[in-house]
């Protein structure tokens, strides 16, 4: 039997599910099976982590679940922490109840927890709504593809959205990309469905009382079907664009986030949707780092597939240093912005208190448009951009919304916020690089290159770049982790003062 994904989504996803017909999914997920006896709503909330953003699933309201079979364009890696054997470009960090381990429990059921990527539904999925207190949950919808979208389950009336060509099989024609539809039988595919917002200047096709139009055809490989794939930087952010729209600020893109990284995101306003799901929509021109791509199934025979289909290509290691450093090269490449040539990043971790600083810089021959020009000043460096807040005069921000000033050659964007794993990894190799006779690093200075190239210096006795920031509890906690045998000079202003009360 074919692996179906179970997760949940908000009344508002539900709403544009049974009203537009809106075709995309993505977030936390678990394989269904596993989970089959838990059939409450307070069972699967908890099973669910809905109170990662538990306004969106009040408790005394309805419980939507959807039930997605996998499909030769879904993607899912398993839902773990940073440090995990098998995190994926940094893993997931999101909100408490959120386990590091990807391990979930509710009901007497447990399961792994998985991210299925940003795509378009599979054909068959299923909204199944679940009363409070009632163990009998009742079918909404079910999707039956871009061609007649929704069918409510209570009127049989279809609905569906305009379709998107970023996300799910289409093929090309003379006229343009089209969206499609696929039969299989026995895992090979029979016929293809043709389907276009608008009449085609090609014969067969009809008009379906959804208002699409569609044609079946027989499939030969000559059709070529793909799926086409962008993905871009959104405000720091990596994003799959899955859908372009014409607005009055030009075209507008949906993006979902594809690194997991709650503090980060919503630091850079890609805001969360339902348990592990990050999205924002902005113009199209100001994303950086757009790279399109077509990718094809291997195989349209998924009754064998796992419920996992995304593993790392190499094995990562918590106790390598080396290793560490290629997770940390990898996160700082993918959220660098567009034409950087070096990245230097200063991290201070003293007694589990991070505090951090650094720049990309850009040479002038690689900037975007105004990347020359006035940068905001250092007063301005906490504002975001659209935010209300008052910046310098002349000043300017990146597309990322990071502060920019010019140097001699390009410009440098200042780092405000970095992806969590990347402490992550830095504060293991501050364990593995401690000793009985030094204690561990307080800072590290790493420098990184977009041609591959990472170095990192480690500050153990000397003054650490941050020092100011430094508090006696935190230091404190770090001769009770790191013990020392002779703290440096520039720490004794931060050994306890014992109890002076009797003076």
């Amino acid at each position: 039997m074919s692996v179906v994904y179970q997760l949940a989504v908000t009344p508002w996803q539900a709403t544009r599910y049974l009203s537009e017909g809106t075709e995309d999914f993505c977030g936390f997920a678990v394989d269904a099976a596993r989970v089959e006896d838990v059939r409450d709503a307070d069972g699967l909330r908890e099973l669910l982590l809905c109170k990662t953003n538990e306004a969106n699933f009040p408790a005394d309201e309805p419980l939507h679940i959807l039930k997605a079979p996998i499909g030769p364009f879904v993607h899912t890696r398993r839902a773990v922490g940073p440090l995990h054997p098998d995190a994926f470009l940094g893993g997931v960090t999101e909100d408490s109840p959120y386990d590091p381990s990807g391990v979930v429990s509710a009901g007497g059921a447990t399961a792994e927890l998985l991210w299925i990527e940003p795509g378009r539904l599979t054909p068959g999925s299923e909204l199944w709504r679940f009363r409070p207190g009632e163990s009998n949950p009742e079918l909404a919808a079910v999707y039956h593809g871009v061609a007649w979208g929704w069918e409510n389950a209570q009127t049989g009336e279809f609905v569906a959205a305009k379709p998107s060509k970023l996300m799910g099989p289409v093929v090309k024609r003379d006229w343009g990309t089209v969206a499609v539809d696929v039969e299989t039988d026995g895992g090979k595919p029979t016929a293809v469905t043709l389907v276009s917002p608008q009449k085609p200047p090609e014969s067969g096709f009809e008009r379906l009382s959804t208002g699409l139009w569609a044609k079946r055809v027989e499939y030969h490989e000559g059709l070529n079907v793909h799926e086409n794939y962008l993905s871009a930087l959104a405000r720091g952010v990596p994003v799959r664009v899955t859908r372009l729209a014409n607005s009055p600020n030009g075209m507008e893109a949906l993006g979902f986030a594809l690194l997991i990284d709650a503090p980060y995101a919503i630091g850079n306003r890609v805001l969360r949707i339902s348990p592990g799901a990050f999205f924002c929509v902005m113009p199209m021109d100001e994303m950086e780092k757009t790279v399109a791509r077509e990718g094809r199934p291997e195989t349209w025979e998924v009754s064998t597939f796992p419920a996992v289909t995304t593993l790392s290509v190499r094995e990562r290691s918590n106790y390598d240093v080396d290793s560490l450093l290629k997770d940390v090269y990898a996160l700082i490449e993918n959220v660098a912005p567009e034409g950087w040539r070096t990245c230097t990043l200063i991290v201070q971790i003293v007694g589990g208190q991070f505090r951090y600083g650094g720049n990309f810089f850009i040479p002038a021959s690689a900037s975007p448009s105004g990347a020359g020009s006035e940068a905001a000043s250092s007063e301005d460096r906490s504002a975001n951009a659209g935010d209300g807040a008052r910046q310098g005069p002349g000043s300017r921000q990146a597309r990322s919304g990071r502060p920019r000033r010019p140097v001699y050659g390009g410009v440098v964007e200042e780092i405000s916020l970095l992806p969590s794993a990347v402490l992550e990894y830095l504060g293991q190799i501050k364990k593995l690089a401690a000793t009985p006779e030094r204690g561990a690093p307080l800072a590290f200075t790493l420098q990184a290159s977009a041609s591959g190239e990472t170095k990192l210096n480690v500050t153990y006795e000397e003054t650490p770049p941050l020092v100011e920031s430094i508090t006696p509890q935190a230091w404190a906690a770090e001769m009770e982790a790191f013990p020392r045998p002779n703290p440096p000079e520039w720490a004794s202003r931060l050994a306890d003062p014992g109890d002076d009360d009797d003076l």
